[in-house]
């Protein structure tokens, strides 16, 4: 069984915050980018254009397209809503950013099912779905530390620890899940105000069958 978009999303939220609920709920999660890849290696990035993805309906025909390039070797189509749809030998990105708030769906998914169905010849054989996002938390690097590393003297062995970024791979239902956390400052451009989050990088990779047309749409 292949999870769902949310549970997916609740599954990193509770990593991160160690299931606790009250904590889970006064921290806002903010998501950067969400990419969905189709790894296989028969694309061809000459086919990729907005006419393609309009007239194939794999897109609404009222997005406005920001910036296109068609190349053998690399092509995509950037919208002014933030959807990217990129096409090389070996993998298809459909990515999103700016995106906010956690979401039950975002239009990448439908756009990626939608270029599978279009093009179900193509042996896909990965997906990945991918999300980038956010959570702003004073001293992160501090609050990382003690999430993830057992309390010992061994934290300070050499000299006081910099930095720290984690990574697990985890096995789910349908899915493997690699996960990498660090924290990070941002600067505002704005004021110059500096803040610092948590960013967490999740993948969830899931091998299938290139005849399996569905199975496909159902892992993206």
């Amino acid at each position: 069984m292949i999870i769902s978009v949310m549970a997916r999303l609740d599954t990193v939220k509770d990593i991160v915050t160690n299931t606790e609920a009250s904590l889970a709920k006064k921290l806002e999660f903010n998501v950067n980018t969400t990419t969905v890849v189709l790894v296989a290696n028969a694309h061809n990035p000459s086919l990729l254009n907005p006419d393609f993805l309009k007239l194939n309906e794999v897109v609404p025909a009222d997005w406005d397209v920001d910036e296109t390039i068609t190349t053998p070797g690399i092509s995509y189509v950037k919208y002014v809503n933030g959807v990217t749809v990129q096409v090389e030998p070996g993998r298809c990105m459909v990515s999103q950013a700016g995106v906010g708030q956690f979401r039950d769906s975002y239009e990448i998914h439908d756009v990626a099912k939608k270029y599978v169905r279009v093009l179900h010849h193509i042996p896909y054989h990965g997906v990945g779905v991918n999300w980038e996002f956010s959570v702003e938390k004073k001293n992160a690097f501090r609050w990382l530390r003690d999430r993830f590393l057992k309390p010992g003297d061994w934290r300070n062995f050499g000299g006081r620890m910099r930095s720290a970024e984690y990574k697990f791979s985890i096995e789910l239902e349908g899915a493997v899940l690699n996960l990498g956390i660090k924290p990070a400052k941002f600067k505002m451009p704005d004021n110059g105000e500096v803040f610092e989050v948590a960013v967490v990088d999740a993948n969830f990779h899931t091998v299938v069958k290139p005849t399996e047309i569905e199975s496909i749409c159902v892992a993206i």
